[in-house]
């Protein structure tokens, strides 16, 4: 989950433009991702004054875990974390690993 900085200048809509138009570019090049999905929270979330409980979520997959540890370690993996403080909110950003499972049925 991803909170938007306070401090982040030019809002929600530079915001969306950021995570659409500029992060994916590196993030695609981190190696061992086979797939990257980003969801925002709707712009009309906003309106009146209203502060929604999260900005958007980025979701990623690896093979397993050792590929994702060993992508946190690459250059390509710096690049994409280089401008967080930015725009994400400072503290720790909550984050799940979890092990997909096929079921058949």
């Amino acid at each position: 989950l991803l909170y938007l900085n306070d401090d982040f200048e030019g809002g929600e809509l530079s915001f969306y433009t950021l995570r659409y138009q500029v992060w994916p570019r590196p993030g695609a090049a981190v190696p061992g991702l086979r797939r990257y999905v980003q969801s925002h929270t709707r712009l009309a979330a906003y309106e009146h004054g209203r502060n929604p409980a999260w900005d958007g979520i980025a979701i990623i997959w690896f093979d397993d875990s050792a590929a994702l540890r060993a992508a946190t370690l690459t250059a390509e993996y710096a690049l994409t974390k280089a401008d967080d403080a930015d725009f994400i909110a400072p503290g720790p950003v909550p984050f799940i690993v979890t092990t997909e499972h096929l079921i058949l049925g």
